[in-house]
């Protein structure tokens, strides 16, 4: 929910009010009036920065101007050209304006606008005020035309009539545009004869001149609700309630009508010079970069604390380290001088692991004892080690006793199987020779845990 204050200047007074703003709902906090005299001193002790103003100008002018149709960003200086064609006041102006309507002269079609201006020179006072103590206008407007911020748009045209500042003040609205406005000094409180007049001659005048009927006039405020008249009005009157997006008093939205009015949600062209609007908007841009700075700064900063504190934890850790280091090393001194004797060492350990390695030739032996040999003669046995391999290689070599040579055969197959049963036995292989019945048998052996 935003803060905003609103301030209107009103005859020789200063009216200010505080309030909350959620979406159109205005929710109004406090409020005061100040004399005129005061108020630079008020706005010197305010924090805030923004401020929304409405203002009563001293000199204001209003005209109906009729131009040929032109493109949007043209209608401007065509509008500024025919003020100046006119002579009505001197040096640069400051304006808002409507699309009133159309109309044909000379056979050629031509827009009508309804203008509002104003010297630059009082609407550069009023902003220097602020900008000297270091504020900033948010939305000006003039008083009649803050009040269009919490009117209906209408679909017929209407008066309006409100008083502020010592005037009573006529608006004649359709569809939320501004046609004619007429302001006249406040002979007493409510309505009188003399008030009466002014509208009726009002609405001849929409009538003869605008060739437009108003529908109604409609009183904001107290205005109507006190009346000591004879007289009637032309056409009916209806009386305006306090719209209820706004939540006030009845009282103080009556005394405080057009600061309230200014923060309405309702559309209403802001009267500033285009210098101000650069200014402005430029003012706008830099003070959100330097808030995405502060930001940005803020990140930083606190970037920069986290790895403070990551970089000293692992310092910490690290000097934490270097004194295990200091500490393992007479750990790692004597890890040194055993590994030097076991390298010493290292021949004999690894002869008795080859030895414990390999196959025994004794429980070969043992296994061979059992093997049939009946008519065989072994001349020779030999038992030698392959470390290639990891076992044992069997040499048997001999003479077999046969008539013929298909015996001394098969002899030597029976013996080849035999072995092929002993535990361990494998790849056992023989060969005869024919001249002499002579017999060659090899064979490898590996320990398999049986005895």
């Amino acid at each position: 929910m935003g803060q905003a204050v609103s301030i209107s200047f009103e005859g020789d007074k200063v009216k200010v009010v505080y309030a909350a703003l959620k979406g159109s709902k205005i929710s109004v906090h406090d409020a005061m009036v100040l004399p005129v005299e005061r108020f630079d001193g008020f706005l010197a002790e305010q924090k805030i920065r923004d401020f929304t103003v409405s203002v009563d100008f001293r000199n204001f002018f209003q005209d109906t101007i009729t131009i040929p149709p032109v493109r949007k960003n043209l209608v401007k200086p065509l509008i500024l050209s025919e003020i100046r064609k006119k002579n009505l006041v001197e040096g640069t102006v400051t304006l808002v304006f409507f699309k009133t309507g159309q109309k044909i002269k000379g056979g050629k079609k031509f827009d009508e606008y309804f203008v509002f201006y104003v010297s630059q020179n009082e609407i550069d006072e009023l902003v220097e005020k602020f900008l000297s103590r270091g504020k900033r206008i948010s939305e000006l407007y003039p008083n009649m035309l803050s009040v269009l911020k919490i009117l209906p748009a209408g679909e017929k045209p209407y008066l309006c009539l409100y008083e502020t500042g010592g005037k009573k003040n006529l608006v004649l609205i359709h569809r939320g545009t501004v046609l004619f406005t007429r302001s006249t000094p406040s002979v007493g409180e409510g309505l009188i004869d003399f008030d009466i007049q002014n509208i009726n001659m009002t609405v001849n005048y929409c009538r003869q001149t605008l060739r437009i009927e108003p529908e109604e006039v409609m009183f904001i405020g107290g205005t109507g609700k006190t009346a000591s008249t004879s007289l009637k009005t032309l056409i009916p009157m209806a009386f305006m309630d306090r719209p209820k997006e706004i939540f006030v008093d009845e009282q103080r939205f009556v005394d405080y009508l057009i600061p309230i009015s200014a923060l309405g949600s309702g559309r209403a062209e802001r009267m500033m010079t285009d210098e101000y609007r650069r200014f402005y908007g430029l003012s706008n841009l830099v003070r959100r970069a330097t808030a995405s700075f502060l930001i940005l700064s803020v990140i930083l900063a606190g970037l920069l604390v986290f790895n403070g504190f990551r970089y000293a934890s692992l310092n910490r850790h690290l000097v934490s380290l270097r004194l295990q280091e200091q500490d393992l090393q007479p750990v790692l001194e004597a890890y040194r001088v055993t590994l030097q004797q076991l390298s010493k060492e290292r021949p004999l350990i690894d002869f008795v692991n080859r030895m414990n390695s390999l196959p025994s030739a004794s429980t070969l032996m043992y296994k061979l004892s059992g093997l049939e040999k009946r008519g065989m003669n072994i001349r020779n046995l030999d038992v030698r080690t392959d470390e290639a391999n990891s076992d044992l290689r069997l040499s048997i070599n001999g003479h077999i006793e046969s008539e013929d040579l298909y015996g001394a055969q098969k002899s030597l197959e029976r013996v080849i199987a035999e072995l092929k049963r002993i535990g361990g036995i494998q790849s056992a292989d023989g060969k005869i020779s024919l001249q002499d019945k002579s017999f060659t048998l090899e064979a490898g052996y590996q320990e398999t845990g049986e005895h």
